[in-house]
């Protein structure tokens, strides 16, 4: 749901209403600290506060705290809180590996609404991470979520602090932590970027501690780089006072510890004034003025460095020093939660990497270092190495020459008597013709051959040499009929010309149909001269020639695998399948028993060696070049 953004208000200025709010739920949580024995009741209660405070309807924690472990959740408004449950426990327990407040920011469809999860961490007396909260709240945009995650992260702050904090020490803690971190985050929430909450501190502190000029810099890849410079508008960096400034604030980044350069001898240590050559450099550019320079301290890091200049005649003391890092310490995490909420998505995404890099190659992290050289061999390996090429492309058996047996005469199919698949030898009978007429006309010339015979027997016997030769004449005229007769007989059985296999025979529905002579009847393949079909894509047809290798599997049986070599390609290109595809024929080394014609299955092509890069990308780079005209 939308909230009110803080205003910013200046020192003689009355609070506005959300910071009022927000002081007031300080005292709150104090007073619950006092009001509960338990840490168990405290952090229950304080969870409610805090809830109420960003307008939350669902909010859970998860505290250690004494080897117990502390579990809470809570709920208000009309929405149904098992809705929120589920996801918002997997954010608090993803919050717990993280130990630095953070937000999810969720949006409609429609884009009519969005929802945000803040997660703020909780730390024990020495700064350890000991628990998290988390809850739902509406946002209007990334700004908002921001504002309300550092409103979170300062109110988690104080709840760790009171309730570490003895209970006569509690009320004051209130006090204190209001002009600390709760009053940096206060005031971080009413920046709109971490430029302008650094202006504000260190002309405010120029005007307190009478300074000639305050300068505030942030920590970036162990160097220092300067935000803010009192009673300036933007900082120049390529000035020399500014290099100079920022050199002795790299040294107080070295040394981790207040340095100052003075000639007064109020300051307590002689080696701090006396060790650091950037910092004298500074106070003789500076004609004599004290110097000095504080670090900031944020999740266990320097993430800030605070330069003062002061007159000679008003040198730094030891007390001075203290008073200040104490007092503005607090505003150094808000410093960087203010830079990552205003920072854009490009920014982001390059603060991400760069601090993936830092940790990686930072002291420790063995298994992400071994994992990041794994990662960039790998990569090399893309770039510059190479692999075998292979095309996986489907294949099919088929044999290398077919015998057709065609109808030897015009008849009516009478039987079949071989199948497709069925294996035949030489000589056996695929199918045979309708006999019935040739027989017949068979018997009709037997008896007219022995009518033939007995008259060419009485012509003799009658000394008639005409009638016996006429007798004769006709006597073998009708033998040759016969002849005839007994071979149509035969070729009514029609045979296998070969040992092989019957590839195609569709006659077992034409059973007492009429064939004509030459119709093809049958279809042999021989047993053991086969090849293998590529249907190899247009996309790759140029990657082919022949004496390449390779190997395929058949659907039949997937766990074989049977080599095979490119013997020819077909000049013209073939459609399959919808598909425009080259054809190229290949060799079988052997032909198992169990393989038959026409089975399919996958077969990979052995192109050669190829950059790997290439054979990852080469379809979608092809893809794409077709698509624009690249």
């Amino acid at each position: 749901m939308p909230t009110t953004p803080i205003q910013t208000t200046s020192p003689a200025s009355e609070p506005s209403a959300p910071a009022a709010a927000l002081h007031e739920t300080h005292a709150r949580i104090a007073e619950l600290a006092q009001s509960n024995p338990s840490k168990n009741t405290f952090f229950a209660r304080a969870l409610e506060v805090v809830a109420k405070a960003l307008a939350s309807p669902y909010a859970a924690m998860y505290v250690r705290s004494d080897s117990n472990v502390i579990e809470h959740d809570c709920h208000c408004g009309e929405t149904d809180p098992a809705f929120w449950k589920t996801s918002l426990q997997h954010f608090l327990t993803d919050s717990l590996s993280l130990e630095a407040a953070h937000a999810k920011l969720f949006e409609s469809r429609k884009g009519v609404g969005r929802v945000a999860f803040l997660s703020a961490p909780l730390r024990g007396d020495a700064g350890e991470p000991i628990g998290a909260l988390a809850l739902v709240t509406g946002q209007q945009d990334h700004a908002d979520a921001g504002q309300k995650l550092m409103l979170l992260e300062s109110l988690a702050c104080y709840a760790s602090y009171v309730a570490q904090t003895p209970k006569s020490a509690s009320s004051a803690a209130g006090v204190a932590l209001s002009s600390g971190s709760a009053q940096a985050f206060e005031r971080a929430a009413s920046s709109s970027s971490a430029t302008e909450l650094a202006f504000a501190i260190t002309n405010g502190l120029r005007n307190k501690l009478n300074c000639e000029q305050v300068a505030l810099g942030l920590v970036k890849n162990q160097g220092v780089q300067i935000i803010s410079i009192s009673g300036l508008d933007e900082v120049v960096k390529q000035s020399s006072g500014v290099t100079v400034m920022r050199a002795a604030m790299e040294e107080c980044l070295d040394a981790d510890q207040p340095l100052v350069s003075q000639g007064s001898e109020n300051w307590s240590s002689e080696s701090i004034e006396k060790g650091h050559r950037l910092h004298l450099d500074w106070r003789t550019m500076a004609k004599g003025d004290a110097v000095a320079s504080i670090p900031l301290h944020a999740n266990g890091h320097v993430a800030a460095i605070l330069s003062m200049r002061r007159s000679a005649i008003e040198p730094f003391a030891d007390h001075h020093i203290a008073k200040v890092q104490e007092r503005i310490e607090p505003f150094a995490p808000a410093l960087l939660l203010v830079q990552d909420a205003r920072r854009s998505l490009i920014r982001h995404a390059r603060d991400s990497v760069r601090s993936t890099w830092n940790s990686l190659t930072g002291p420790g992290h063995i298994a992400r270092k071994i994992s990041l050289g794994v990662a960039v061999l790998a990569m090399l390996w893309v770039c510059f190495g190479t692999a075998t090429f292979e095309l996986t492309v489907p294949c099919t058996l088929a044999p290398a020459q077919l015998r057709q047996v065609a109808a030897p005469l015009d008849g009516m199919l009478a039987t079949v008597d071989a199948s497709e698949g069925d294996q035949v030898l030489t000589g056996d009978i695929l199918c045979r013709l309708d006999q019935r007429e040739l027989l017949q006309q068979q018997k009709e010339l037997n008896a007219e051959i022995e009518v033939l015979d007995l008259e060419k027997h009485s012509a003799m016997a009658q000394d008639d040499p005409v009638g016996a030769q006429l007798a004769l004449a006709n006597l073998k005229f009708t033998e040759a009929r016969l002849e005839i007769v007994k071979l149509r007989l035969d070729r009514c059985i029609v045979r296998s010309p070969i040992d092989g296999v019957v590839v195609t025979n569709g006659l077992e529905h034409r059973l007492g149909s009429v064939v004509t002579l030459g119709e093809p009847l049958v279809e042999v393949a021989p047993l053991k001269n086969w090849l293998l079909e590529l249907a190899v894509p247009e996309r790759d047809a140029d990657d082919l020639n022949a004496e390449l290798g390779g190997s395929f599997a058949t659907q039949a049986k997937p766990d074989l695998t049977q080599p095979f070599r490119i013997a020819r390609i077909q000049p013209m290109t073939e459609v399959r399948e919808s598909k425009n595809v080259c054809v190229a024929e290949a060799d079988l080394d052997s032909v198992p028993s169990w393989m038959r014609p026409g089975m399919e299955g996958m077969a990979k092509i052995r192109v050669g060696p190829r950059r790997v890069w290439w054979i990852s990308l080469h379809r979608t780079i092809d893809y794409l070049r077709m698509a624009f005209w690249l």
